[in-house]
């Protein structure tokens, strides 16, 4: 399980660590026994080195670690502070992806050579283009939170659309109404409540431990 974080402020992509506010998912996932990572992939959302190129960065980040977690895997020590020798499958993968990441889990999913994706989430997605590609043949879930605050406009149900009237998709695509939701309660690391949201409703938003 590969969790990719949004493009919330970020000024410097080594100190605006969007990625720990999924340690909470992580250590869930790992405890349920799955091989599960946040990566910090704000280089592609900074403009640092340069203006990014839609989320190409994001894809070149997924591609540099899974190489390094095919060599852990074979038991290469000192890349990550844990033993990962003969555990996890990367012809296995599901992506999770939170606010602008829901564009980047699609991107990757195409372009990836060495991920078998096997799976897409998409949390209170926001959708800035038009995928590039045809999206992968693969089940599908999109998560879409009542008092987005940040994406108004809901464009959980746009992608939803998409995926469902694309003719190469013969998988499924389930789609979830999170009554109470906001955008930001899936991340520890971002501001609560939303800073854009509506105040009337802020006091019918569910806490994020719900």
């Amino acid at each position: 399980m590969i969790i990719l974080h949004g493009s919330h402020p970020i000024q410097s992509a080594a100190e605006n660590r969007y990625d720990l506010g999924f340690s909470y998912l992580v250590d869930q996932l790992a405890d349920a026994g799955y091989l599960a990572l946040s990566m910090n992939v704000g280089m592609n959302y900074s403009f640092e080195n340069g203006e990014p190129n839609g989320c190409q960065r994001t894809v070149q980040i997924v591609e540099q670690q899974s190489v390094l977690l095919k060599q852990a895997m074979k038991g290469k020590e000192g890349i990550f502070p844990c033993d990962l020798k003969n555990k996890g499958n990367l012809s296995q993968v599901i992506l999770v992806g939170h606010s602008r990441a829901d564009y980047d889990i699609f991107e990757v999913a195409d372009q990836t050579e060495i991920l078998g994706i096997q799976g897409l989430i998409s949390t209170a997605p926001s959708l800035v283009s038009p995928l590039s590609g045809t999206p992968a043949n693969v089940p599908a879930g999109i998560i879409i939170p009542q008092y987005d605050g940040d994406v108004t406009s809901l464009d959980g149900g746009t992608l939803f659309d998409q995926l469902e009237n694309t003719p190469q998709r013969t998988s499924g695509t389930d789609i979830i109404y999170l009554e109470n939701g906001n955008h930001g309660g899936f991340s520890t690391a971002l501001v609560r409540p939303d800073p854009f949201a509506d105040l009337d409703t802020l006091p019918l938003v569910m806490k994020p431990e719900e």
